[in-house]
């Protein structure tokens, strides 16, 4: 298995950003991924921008591929998305409409790799098997599906899947901002208040136990999930990537770890001590195995 780079889940600033990926570029991910999911108006890299951190990241030997908001309401969005595409090796799809470009075979994307988000909502070997048409080079399994259908995707459709083996989970995402709210504003007029949370908003619950992170127009678990104890599971499902969130704070060790665990430098136990102090709000998995997805699950 190989590792990837997700996204940066929430607004870091385009300082913090390019540093960022210039640390990552001496990492040992092979794929990294980069772009504004959840709000077109954090997409702070402009197009120079993300064509120097695609250069450089691929002067080390990374894959780097676009991904596309999960949310796509305007034409200006979608054009953007066009004029990018072309600077990357390919697009990570996170709505139906990216799929547009390649079925008509749009000049601009010629030739690039497709990976299928995990916000298309892949849930079964059907909808896998419908969109091997579009030739995609993988799919990213939602969240929250447990091992067994992933095994069964990729067993009936013979796709190679990417699984989310480190992160906050997305339990929702609407055109609706959380964090303008909650300072009495709306998405219109925002002034971009998500910039100073670049950790998430935590919300507990009645109990004080932490529950969520508000991102902006999104909500993250506020455990972090890992499957560091089920590499050899992953590995023997044939999963082909396994996915790191972005992490500002431990990026690269968190990346180390993983491939430590990975070559058997270091056993999975090992391995998640050492993580467990990096999830702030402790460790969940419980999705994986088809429980509650708070719990974990050795």
């Amino acid at each position: 298995m190989k590792l990837s780079l997700a996204p940066a889940p929430i607004t870091w600033g385009k300082n913090e950003l390019k540093s960022f990926y210039r640390k990552i570029a001496e990492s040992k991910v092979d794929t990294v991924f980069v772009g504004e999911v959840v709000c077109s108006k954090r997409d702070v890299l402009s197009l120079s921008e993300l064509e120097e951190i695609a250069g450089f990241l691929r002067e080390h030997d990374k894959k780097v591929y676009y991904s596309s908001l999960a949310l796509l309401t305007t034409e200006e969005e979608f054009d953007r998305i066009r004029q990018i595409v072309p600077v990357f090796d390919g697009i990570e799809a996170n709505t139906i409409g990216i799929l547009n470009l390649f079925e008509q075979d749009d000049p601009l994307v010629k030739e690039k790799d497709l990976i299928i988000g995990s916000y298309l909502n892949i849930y079964n070997w059907q909808a896998a098997q419908y969109l091997k048409k579009f030739n995609p080079e993988r799919i990213v399994a939602p969240f929250e599906i447990p091992h067994e259908s992933i095994g069964d995707i990729i067993g009936k459709s013979k796709v190679s899947m990417e699984v989310l083996a480190w992160g906050h989970l997305p339990t929702a995402l609407s055109w609706r901002c959380y964090s303008a709210r909650s300072f009495g504003r709306l998405r219109e007029n925002c002034n971009s208040i998500c910039f100073q949370h670049p950790d998430g908003m935590l919300l507990k619950t009645v109990d004080d136990n932490d529950l969520f992170l508000i991102n902006g127009m999104q909500v993250l678990s506020a455990k972090t999930y890992c499957l560091i104890e089920q590499l050899d599971l992953l590995d023997s499902m044939s999963v082909g990537h396994l996915r790191i969130d972005a992490s500002r704070d431990h990026g690269l060790e968190l990346i180390n770890i993983f491939d430590a665990a990975l070559s058997k430098e270091i056993s999975a136990q090992e391995a998640k001590e050492k993580l467990a102090p990096l999830a702030a709000h402790g460790l969940c998995n419980g999705w994986f195995w088809n429980k509650a997805g708070w719990k974990y699950v050795a």
